[in-house]
């Protein structure tokens, strides 16, 4: 517990410092090991991705997504990027709200975080 006290102020500052570079690249890592997942299940990827439904509720599900974040900006006071990034993090709460707490800051990273 002394140690902790001790070393705290100064590790703490450089793991605060880092923490959200490290956060991103462990995201990056997740997604990597869910394409090898995706690769080790048998399924070839022209079977994935040509797959019609799949697909078609895909891309049904990204324009539905991103219209409804262009028709909601103005109601809530946003610039249509803003409301195009709100609406664009498609259920990945984790990693749209690192990414979107880069570009549009803490606050917006925030609300990615709780909405999507």
């Amino acid at each position: 517990m002394i140690t902790g006290l001790l070393l705290g102020p100064h590790l703490g500052e450089r793991l605060f410092n880092s923490a959200d570079l490290l956060a991103e690249w462990v995201l990056y890592v997740l997604l990597a090991l869910i394409g090898c997942q995706l690769r080790n299940s048998g399924m070839p990827l022209k079977q994935i991705l040509l797959n019609r439904m799949g697909l078609a509720i895909a891309v049904t599900l990204a324009l539905s997504s991103l219209l409804a974040g262009l028709a909601a900006a103005p109601l809530l006071s946003l610039s249509w990027n803003e409301g195009l990034a709100m609406a664009s993090g498609f259920g990945w709460y984790s990693l749209s709200a690192i990414l979107i707490g880069d570009q549009l800051g803490p606050l917006m990273g925030g609300v990615a975080f709780s909405t999507t």
